[in-house]
């Protein structure tokens, strides 16, 4: 029962931190090097690491686990490059339906890395599946329109490829009941700041961040910091989530709920707070996202 509750709470924490992300690209970085946002993460985590570390970093179990839970964090933060890319042409219901294919990806690894056979009833849920976002691509009118969507599709697989490997990589470390989780978080932490930190080191990520710092100044500065609180809540209850059950049903559990509060959020929000929300409500684009929704779901609860 523990773990459906974490899912839940954390589907939740995500979902909301979905339209920040959306929000900051959109209105600060206006798709403009949006990844350079990661000056701030690096920051972030970096200050997170020095308080986590000394205390709960002794109870790793070893080097080998410090080393694959640093470098599960270094992925993590890898896979938000193509994340926030994904963002200058999609919108968070979109993204969300992208996410259901991270389960696809844990299956596949099933068959060809563990041999695990695929039956009929799998292949079925994983073309249903894989039909979601082939309905938000064609749902836009224009050629050009299509194009963008599909390059968003693209970067948000990759996002949750990489994404996939890092929560394989900590589940794996916390298969040994004698590591404490909060002791992973620290190392994985520690990974994503190490990253971030040496990717704002880029010359040209240096200056557009300079650049949109000193335009907004702590308009951009507090939703990110807020929006990075969230998401280090959610990462950490996801992650001990995968401790707690098979990676794949936690993946399942989260991301299916994530879609359906992400999408219930976005009408919600876009109505209310429309330059938050940031929805694109019109008849064609509901009954798309609605259809996507409706496969996504289907096709990864007939996969498990």
């Amino acid at each position: 029962m523990l773990w459906i509750i974490l899912c839940t709470i954390t589907a939740v924490l995500y979902a909301i931190s979905t339209f920040i992300d959306n929000y900051v690209i959109d209105v600060f970085f206006k798709e403009n090097c949006p990844q350079s946002v990661k000056t701030i993460n690096g920051r972030f985590y970096l200050v997170m690491a020095i308080i986590l570390l000394p205390l709960f970093g002794q109870q790793i179990g070893g080097i080998n686990n410090a080393i694959l839970a640093t470098l599960a964090g270094a992925l993590m933060s890898l896979s938000g490059i193509p994340y926030v890319l994904g963002f200058k042409n999609e919108n968070a219901t979109s993204a969300a339906v992208y996410f259901q294919m991270q389960p696809l990806f844990f299956l596949l690894a099933d068959f060809f890395f563990l041999g695990q056979p695929l039956n009929g009833t799998q292949i079925l849920g994983f073309i249903i599946t894989l039909t979601a976002p082939i309905v938000i691509i064609f749902s836009n009118r224009r050629a050009t329109a299509r194009k963008h969507s599909a390059y968003a599709a693209l970067m948000f697989l990759a996002h949750v490829v990489i994404a996939a490997v890092s929560g394989t990589l900590f589940a794996h470390v916390g298969s040994n009941s004698a590591v404490s989780p909060f002791a992973i978080f620290s190392f994985f932490v520690l990974g994503r700041a190490i990253s971030d930190n040496l990717l704002s080191l880029l010359p040209s990520w240096r200056k557009r961040f300079k650049y949109v710092r000193r335009r907004y100044g702590a308009k951009l500065i507090t939703p990110q910091v807020i929006n990075l609180i969230i998401c280090a809540a959610a990462d950490f209850l996801y992650r001990f989530t995968l401790i707690l059950v098979a990676t794949s049903i936690a993946s399942v559990v989260t991301n299916a709920l994530e879609l359906i509060f992400t999408f219930i959020l976005g009408i919600i929000l876009t109505l209310i707070w429309p330059r938050f929300g940031r929805e694109e409500l019109t008849r064609r684009k509901i009954l798309a996202h609605t259809i996507a929704v409706i496969l996504a779901l289907t096709g990864i609860f007939i996969l498990k």
